[in-house]
């Protein structure tokens, strides 16, 4: 990829607002999760990626050190919020579906793009305040 090409894409990593850990989680919108998950993995702090996904990081299906892994062809991850985000109540926990499209840009300049939906959950039972906030708990993403 071309230097050219890598200054015009950098802007882009910012598009969304910075959110702390802490200030997605104690916030009242889902989407923010997933905004401050696409700048963690942006910053390349992917313990603070993977801490925003259900049961410690176990809801992503990998482990952390498969996780980070994952990544270490990206160059960039961009994400956008493509629609309006939907929240549904059962058993004692609040679900939302955020729909996304997320676009990673390859060390190698490739460019892939991905469309789908996070769910992303929070108990609304009661109990400590880490079970009130939101996490990932899946995506789906084509």
């Amino acid at each position: 990829m071309s230097v050219r090409l890598r200054t015009a894409l950098l802007p882009l990593l910012f598009l969304a607002p910075t959110l702390s850990p802490a200030e997605a989680q104690s916030g009242t919108r889902p989407q923010d999760v997933i905004i401050t998950y696409y700048n963690a993995l942006g910053h390349k702090n992917y313990a603070a990626a993977y801490a925003l996904w259900d049961r410690q990081g176990q809801n992503s299906g990998k482990s952390y050190a498969a996780f980070k892994n994952g990544f270490a062809q990206t160059y960039a991850t961009y994400v956008a919020i493509t629609g309006p985000v939907r929240i549904e109540g059962a058993a004692g926990s609040l679900y939302a579906t955020v729909p996304v499209k997320v676009t990673a840009q390859l060390k190698n300049g490739q460019q892939q793009s991905f469309c789908g939906n996070y769910v992303v959950r929070k108990n609304n039972t009661g109990g400590s305040a880490a079970s009130q906030v939101w996490r990932i708990d899946r995506a789906t993403l084509r």
